[in-house]
């Protein structure tokens, strides 16, 4: 089972080599776009909780300001 995983993998690199790079990116985009994608979705979905997790700042601000609204300045 190894073995063929690593045929396979050497296959691939060979293929990728002879092409141009044009074709290069056509094929990484078929047949990698979605894992690519999911994975760039996931890294970036924990990256953002990550960091509002550790956050110093306050999620919001409030003011309270002691002006009634009828009196002029």
């Amino acid at each position: 089972m190894l073995y063929d995983t690593r045929t396979n993998f050497k296959e691939e690199i060979k293929k990728l080599k002879s092409m141009s790079f044009k074709d290069k990116l056509w094929y990484i985009k078929e047949y990698y776009g979605i894992q690519i994608f999911i994975t760039i979705l996931i890294l970036s979905i924990t990256i953002s909780i990550l960091f509002s997790i550790f956050e110093k700042e306050p999620a919001f601000n409030v003011v309270f300001l002691n002006k009634p609204m009828n009196e002029k300045s």
